[in-house]
């Protein structure tokens, strides 16, 4: 009984350690898991990061640039703004300029008038002193 006995403890042993084994093979395989989980959470972690600072450096740009442009915007429209004032008050004076000189004629065109009108009554009296 006894060849059967250690016989039976040789098969518990090797049972034993074969389970042995598996669980520790198991329990590898579960750890390299573990590992290629955390190194792909850390992976995308790093690319979540990183995605993240080039969002953040393009929308600094972003608001750098809309910042310039604002600026040449606004510069321009104080230019332009600075031609149309300078615009309308070199046709406020031009127009001045004719209303003086249309009002210089209409002056000379009533003065030369009230003159033929003397000119007429005195050529009237010559006329009359003439006939008398």
């Amino acid at each position: 009984m006894k060849p059967s006995f250690d016989k039976a403890v040789m098969e518990l042993k090797k049972e034993r350690e074969s389970r042995r084994l598996v669980t520790e093979n198991e329990e590898a395989a579960s750890l390299e898991k573990e590992e290629a989980i955390t190194s792909d959470r850390k992976g995308v972690m790093a690319l979540e990061e990183e995605h993240l600072e080039e969002t953040r450096q393009r929308e600094t740009e972003w608001q750098t640039q809309h910042k310039v442009l604002e600026g040449q915007i606004e510069c321009e429209l104080a230019t332009k703004e600075i031609l149309k004032t300078s615009e309308q008050k070199q046709s406020r004076e031009v127009e001045e300029k004719w209303l003086n000189k249309e009002e210089e004629w209409l002056n000379k065109e009533r003065e030369m008038r009230d003159e033929m009108q003397l000119l007429n009554q005195r050529n009237a009296q010559l006329q009359v002193r003439l006939i008398s």
